[in-house]
């Protein structure tokens, strides 16, 4: 896996400088672009092969959402095997997979609304936990402080990806 913060020599964090970010993708992509190689072919294959990894490194060091799961991968943390979900939250998601089925049963609005705004909440409160910790690991200069931050944002994360599903759910009974 191509390390895009090295590739863009920037600091790896979850808040970087966007605006540092946006401007090495621009020198890069410019001083690289295919088009000034085209009688060389082994420098235009090394020019196509530069822009490719500067538009993907670009498109994922763009958005807080696409840097998480990134920065949860360089640190061996988004694993086939161990992205276990807690258990606590899966206690506490019981009741609303149980509101989900019985609205795939039966119907209601006032239960769609209720189910609706109970996951509103939890998906704000997620969000603002997932933000915090994501300031903390930026501003913690301890590496092994850091990472434990780091191993908390991958919880908040794939609690962030559950209720994603939940929400698509949620989402098919608005068109119905």
């Amino acid at each position: 896996m191509d390390n895009y913060f090295a590739f863009f020599e920037l600091e790896e964090k979850f808040f970087l400088d966007e605006k540092a970010l946006k401007k090495r993708y621009q020198d890069i992509s410019r001083k690289n672009h295919p088009d000034y190689f085209i009688e060389d072919e082994k420098k235009y294959d090394e020019a196509l092969k530069v822009t490719s990894v500067c538009n993907a490194g670009y498109k994922t060091l763009s958005k807080l959402g696409n840097r998480i799961p990134y920065i949860l991968k360089l640190n061996g943390l988004l694993e086939e095997s161990g992205n276990a979900i807690p258990q606590d939250f899966l206690m506490q998601m019981m009741d609303m997979n149980e509101s989900l089925m019985e609205l795939q049963m039966d119907f209601d609005a006032k239960q769609f609304e209720l189910t609706l705004t109970e996951w509103k909440s939890i998906n704000e409160d997620l969000d603002g936990s997932l933000v915090a910790k994501c300031e903390a690991a930026d501003a913690t200069e301890n590496q092994e402080d850091r990472a434990q931050i780091v191993k908390e944002i991958k919880d908040f994360y794939l609690k962030q990806k559950y209720l994603l599903r939940i929400k698509e759910t949620l989402d098919k009974f608005a068109l119905d």
